[in-house]
Protein backbone atom coordinates (compact mmCIF):
# COMPACT_ATOMS: atom_id res chain seq x y z
CA UNK A 1 0.00 0.00 0.00
CA UNK A 2 1.48 3.60 -0.49
CA UNK A 3 1.64 6.61 1.97
CA UNK A 4 0.53 9.80 0.92
CA UNK A 5 0.80 13.19 2.99
CA UNK A 6 -1.87 15.36 3.19
CA UNK A 7 -2.79 18.71 4.97
CA UNK A 8 -6.12 19.02 6.44
CA UNK A 9 -7.47 22.03 8.50
CA UNK A 10 -7.80 21.46 11.97
CA UNK A 11 -11.95 21.10 11.82
CA UNK A 12 -11.57 18.38 9.40
CA UNK A 13 -9.12 16.70 11.70
CA UNK A 14 -10.89 16.72 14.50
CA UNK A 15 -14.29 15.68 12.75
CA UNK A 16 -12.03 13.07 11.68
CA UNK A 17 -10.80 12.24 14.93
CA UNK A 18 -14.49 12.25 16.56
CA UNK A 19 -15.96 9.76 13.81
CA UNK A 20 -12.70 7.52 14.02
CA UNK A 21 -13.41 6.95 17.91
CA UNK A 22 -16.89 6.76 17.33
CA UNK A 23 -17.20 3.99 14.53
CA UNK A 24 -13.85 2.45 16.36
CA UNK A 25 -12.06 2.60 12.88
CA UNK A 26 -8.91 3.75 12.07
CA UNK A 27 -8.12 7.13 10.37
CA UNK A 28 -6.80 6.00 7.19
CA UNK A 29 -9.80 3.43 6.94
CA UNK A 30 -12.64 6.48 6.82
CA UNK A 31 -10.20 8.67 4.01
CA UNK A 32 -9.52 5.45 2.19
CA UNK A 33 -13.10 4.70 2.17
CA UNK A 34 -14.03 8.51 1.45
CA UNK A 35 -11.55 8.82 -1.42
CA UNK A 36 -12.96 5.52 -2.78
CA UNK A 37 -16.46 6.80 -2.80
CA UNK A 38 -15.09 9.87 -4.45
CA UNK A 39 -13.45 7.91 -7.10
CA UNK A 40 -16.01 5.23 -7.77
CA UNK A 41 -18.57 8.75 -7.89
CA UNK A 42 -16.59 12.00 -8.74
CA UNK A 43 -20.24 13.47 -10.36
CA UNK A 44 -21.82 12.88 -6.68
CA UNK A 45 -19.12 15.19 -5.27
CA UNK A 46 -20.39 18.30 -2.83
CA UNK A 47 -19.49 20.88 -5.55
CA UNK A 48 -22.10 18.42 -7.64
CA UNK A 49 -25.16 18.39 -4.75
CA UNK A 50 -26.87 21.63 -6.34
CA UNK A 51 -27.13 20.68 -10.22
CA UNK A 52 -30.00 19.09 -9.43
CA UNK A 53 -31.76 22.56 -8.48
CA UNK A 54 -30.67 23.50 -11.46
CA UNK A 55 -33.92 24.47 -13.53
CA UNK A 56 -36.17 23.87 -10.82
CA UNK A 57 -37.72 27.39 -10.17
CA UNK A 58 -40.10 29.01 -12.89
CA UNK A 59 -40.34 32.55 -13.82
CA UNK A 60 -38.71 34.42 -16.12
CA UNK A 61 -34.84 33.94 -16.88
CA UNK A 62 -33.65 37.18 -16.45
CA UNK A 63 -35.93 39.83 -14.60
CA UNK A 64 -34.19 42.75 -16.31
CA UNK A 65 -35.17 41.88 -19.69
CA UNK A 66 -38.83 43.27 -19.07
CA UNK A 67 -39.58 46.90 -17.68
CA UNK A 68 -42.74 45.16 -15.42
CA UNK A 69 -41.04 43.11 -13.49
CA UNK A 70 -38.65 46.23 -12.79
CA UNK A 71 -41.30 48.85 -12.20
CA UNK A 72 -41.30 48.86 -8.30
CA UNK A 73 -37.55 48.16 -7.76
CA UNK A 74 -35.90 49.82 -5.31
CA UNK A 75 -39.13 51.60 -3.31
Amino acid sequence: MRIISVKIPEYLDKELTRISDQRRLSRSMILRDAIAAYVAEPDKSFTALASDLAGSLSGPEDLSTSADYMAEYGQ
